[in-house]
């Protein structure tokens, strides 16, 4: 068992660096200079060079991604071209979100599909069976964002039940914003 952990753990490792690999390959891959398109294409050659010493352009290929790799293990994915700001609190704001989104979401998966999949073990072969296959299958195959866009056009916009977007921080309400987020009255 423990040989066995052993080769998936170095499985693992190895999977990691490959993938990291690639993904750092294909973005140097992709046309256009990132200091060109942030200073557009008017830019003064001598600020173009600054702009890619601070970003670390300028330094070979694998000392780019030896720094792009600690950045990644460190959490310091650096500065939003867009923004300014550092990625990881852009991350670390919308995961205030998207956790508890992703909780109750999985919560209401598990309290659904589990007593559907009792029920269709129980009733095998017989029409209550068919039913869930049949709506698991249309689950399956119809894309998420699209049937999203559709529950939003029918409870918020149709029907008026819920709203459509927004957010109320934690920092400002938290039982507001816990109503706000899973639609409550």
């Amino acid at each position: 068992m423990l040989t066995y952990t052993i080769r998936r753990l170095i499985s693992l490792a190895v999977s990691l660096v490959l993938i990291s690999l690639l993904i750092f390959t294909v973005m140097r891959i992709i046309p256009g200079d990132p200091a060109q398109m942030m200073l557009g294409t008017e830019a003064e050659p001598e600020t173009l060079e600054i702009l890619r010493d601070k970003l670390g352009l300028d330094e070979p290929l694998f000392v780019q991604y030896f720094s792009w790799v600690r950045g990644m293990l460190t959490a310091n994915l650096g500065d939003s071209l867009r923004y300014n700001v550092p990625i990881s609190g852009l991350i670390s704001s919308r995961l205030l979100v998207t956790a508890p989104l992703a909780v109750i979401a999985t919560l209401l998966s598990v309290l659904v599909g589990v007593p559907a999949g009792l029920y269709a073990g129980t009733h095998r072969n017989q029409i209550g069976d068919y039913g869930v296959m049949i709506f698991s299958q249309i689950g399956l195959a119809v894309p998420a964002f699209w049937f999203g866009i559709l529950l939003m056009l029918i409870f918020a916009v149709q029907l008026n039940w819920f709203s459509a977007g927004g957010f109320i921080p934690w920092t400002e309400s938290v039982s507001g914003a816990f109503n706000h987020l899973y639609c409550l009255p």
